[in-house]
């Protein structure tokens, strides 16, 4: 793939599991209701609509509103996990950063003004699933690239490391 006019080395979003996590709380709100239904059934409570009157037009127009919302925070989850990513070429190292839905920062730092590469794994579920954050110090106006919560960070850091120490090889 071809990315800036470069051969692109690594594309990195986060891991599946922090989405995972963000969405869990939506499907949390989609359940509630549920839930609390089926607990008023277990005792007995008979829940009724009224559809005649405007009280209950508005109390299903209330419960319309908020399976929307629940679904929205859920698209808007997994938008925000789709698109923040970063990219590896073989000249650059890009950060693409969706800030909000309609709002994105993109920094581009050359591979050559990279300093340092340091991969950390914090924490149980981090160690067991295997993902954590790449901290790429370069000599730039952004003095610091993070890759948050991406799999697998020490084989994208020997990767980075590796694309480095190609580029110092090649003849200028």
């Amino acid at each position: 793939m071809i990315f800036f006019g470069e051969k692109v080395i690594l594309k990195v979003r986060k891991h599946p599991l922090v989405f995972f996590i963000d969405s869990f709380f939506c499907f949390v709100l989609l359940c509630a209701p549920l839930i609390l239904l089926g607990i008023a059934f277990f005792f007995g409570i008979k829940i009724e609509i009224p559809r005649e009157n405007i009280i209950g037009l508005a109390i299903v127009l209330a419960i319309s509103l908020y399976y929307l919302y629940a679904l929205l925070f859920l698209l808007f989850s997994f938008f925000m996990y789709f698109l923040d990513r970063w990219i590896v070429t073989e000249k650059h190292v890009v950060d693409v950063k969706q800030t909000s839905l309609f709002s994105r920062t993109v920094a581009k730092q050359e591979i050559g003004r990279i300093q340092d590469v340091t991969a950390e794994v914090k924490g149980f579920f981090q160690t067991i699933f295997d993902f954590g954050n790449v901290y790429i110090q370069t000599a730039g106006e952004q003095e610091r690239f993070v890759f948050e919560n991406v799999p697998d960070p020490n084989g994208i850091a020997n990767t980075v490391m590796k694309v480095i120490d190609q580029q110092k090889q090649k003849p200028l």
